[in-house]
């Protein structure tokens, strides 16, 4: 890949910009090591915290894992039969509106447990947040186990989506919170990677009971279910809580303590150096903007910080994801046998994974908003490819490359939705409840276009076929637009820098380029960003 092409996709020349931050001794030691410190001083110093953040992100496997099991049942011979209606002799299949009700039930319930994942950890805290949510859900696996019916199934999932509200952000914000700004994009694609994982864990487990013929090929992958909640809960109790979080409750003294854990750093001043960052980066956002409720998401410089996590968050179904989904599907008309096609899907998964892989390296290098605007730029092209090939005459061929570019597909995918953006563009009071929007956005979108592409896709729908990627290329050039003149850039910046630049309304494309020096007085004469540009 040419990194001089997705550079100049992403950067313009403009004038530098020049700004003070005022900030004490301590606090300005503190945010200049985290600018300064490399991806190797940073695992040396603080590989605690990696390993506490990858243990913590196993809830977000777990919640892959729940939700995917949910779509691979519609799939299920014996699950078919259980619930489904005979359509042949000896041919079952669940109708496609409790298809759909099944498939987008725990989204519903996801919307709702996000919003309550946003206020409880701002008054318990990461730790018990997680506890909380795993005792509820080791309740509620008990009704999709002893389900007997198709209202049972949809309950159960949908009340399921609550508790996965808490699993789905937390893991990423408690990551972001306690890793260095070194390894902060590394860990929170890494919570990215683990729901590819939790993918690949349902598909094999789904494969080994396809020929099981009583009840316990599908009550079983149930079951399994409670495996993961000892080990998450367990995990969470010896965890320690985001420092952070604790600065905002007034509990310095266990910040303290909380970092010592986090760190391999055995010098109290460097410990003290951190705190007082934090504390003048919180008392800094309370100046710019008191509130911490919902509302305050919109209100100010969050509003903007609001806009692009949200738009972040929606990019995957705007851009045409659920296409993606049926490369199994395309293959299959080409006239594939279902356990070709069926490898092709797994296929997928692994490709998917080395894209998450590469872009570790990737965006250390160039950072998060070339590596969207080059992804999103050629997956706006595949998809119109996906759609030319629609117009094919001979339907085996036109199906079969079709698959072909929605692997392809799934590289540029797997390129822009893995990167820490949702998590790092809110300001540090209000990262929990802009994730939980951005999350939302994700699940309203998806629930739409699970709906839309069903119908795009489906001879017994509209049979638009591969041609349903003139659509979704369409969607993914809005994007593209957006992002070039609205998507700013967090590589390198601290959260106070971010603070700072949402403040003065910094241009996009300018993030990059600004020039933030830190200030040891109080007092300061602040210069506006368009007499910066003057000069």
């Amino acid at each position: 890949m040419d990194l001089s092409v997705i550079n100049t996709i992403a950067s313009t020349r403009e004038a530098e910009l020049k700004f003070q931050i005022p900030q004490t001794e301590e606090a300005k030691r503190g945010n200049e090591k985290q600018k300064e410190m490399g991806f190797k001083e940073a695992i040396r110093l603080h590989y605690k915290a990696v390993i506490w953040s990858l243990l913590l992100s196993v809830s977000c496997l777990m919640e892959a894992y729940d939700q995917k099991i949910l779509f691979g049942f519609t799939g299920l011979p014996v699950y078919q039969k259980r619930f489904g209606e005979e359509v042949s002799p000896g041919k079952y299949s669940l109708s496609s509106k409790w298809t759909t009700l099944l498939t987008n039930g725990v989204h519903f319930g996801q919307i709702i447990g996000l919003f309550i994942a946003g206020i409880v950890v701002e008054r318990i805290g990461y730790r018990y947040s997680i506890i909380g949510a795993m005792a509820v859900a080791a309740g509620i696996i008990f009704i999709l186990f002893f389900a007997q019916n198709l209202h049972m199934l949809f309950a159960g999932g949908f009340i399921f989506g609550i508790p996965q509200g808490f699993f789905i952000t937390l893991s990423t914000t408690y990551a972001t919170d306690i890793c260095p700004m070194a390894l902060r994009p590394y860990l929170t694609t890494w919570n990215n990677m683990c729901w590819t994982i939790g993918a690949l864990i349902v598909t094999g487990i789904l494969a080994g009971f396809s020929n099981t013929t009583s009840e316990w090929g599908w009550r079983i992958p149930y079951a399994i279910q409670w495996a993961w909640i000892p080990i998450v809960t367990v995990i969470c109790i010896f965890a320690p809580e985001s420092p952070w979080w604790l600065v905002r409750m007034g509990k310095i003294e266990e910040a303290r303590k909380s970092l010592a854990r986090l760190s391999n750093e055995e010098d109290a001043d460097e410990i003290e150096a951190t705190i007082s960052m934090i504390k003048e980066t919180n008392e800094y956002e309370k100046k710019i903007q008191e509130g911490t409720t919902y509302m305050d998401c919109f209100r100010g410089s969050s509003w903007r910080r609001t806009e692009i996590s949200c738009m972040c968050g929606a990019l995957s179904p705007m851009c045409g994801f659920a296409l993606t989904g049926y490369g199994t599907y395309f293959f299959e008309q080409a006239g594939l046998r279902a356990s070709q096609a069926y490898y092709f899907g797994i296929g997928l998964s692994f490709l998917s994974l080395f894209m998450d892989v590469v872009n570790w390296f990737l965006m250390a290098r160039i950072g998060r908003r070339p590596l969207i605007l080059f992804g999103v730029a050629m997956n706006t092209m595949i998809l119109f490819i996906i759609g030319c090939l629609g117009i094919h005459e001979n339907k085996n061929t036109g199906w079969g490359l079709g698959g072909v570019s929605v692997a392809a597909s799934v590289l540029c995918f797997s390129m822009i939705t893995s990167l820490a953006v949702v998590p790092e563009v809110p300001s540090t009071r209000l990262r929990n409840k802009t994730t939980v929007i951005s999350r939302n956005v994700y699940n309203v979108f998806s629930i739409y276009n699970n709906v839309l592409t069903t119908y795009m896709i489906n001879a017994t729908g509209w049979g638009w076929g591969p041609k349903a990627g003139f659509y979704w290329s369409g969607s993914s050039a809005i994007f593209l637009i957006w992002a070039f003149f609205r998507l700013a850039e967090t590589k390198g910046r601290t959260p106070t820098e971010l603070d700072f630049l949402f403040e003065k309304g910094v241009p996009a494309r300018n993030f990059n380029s600004a020039n933030i020096q830190l200030d040891d007085e109080i007092n300061y004469t602040e210069v506006s960003v368009h007499e910066k540009e003057k000069s």
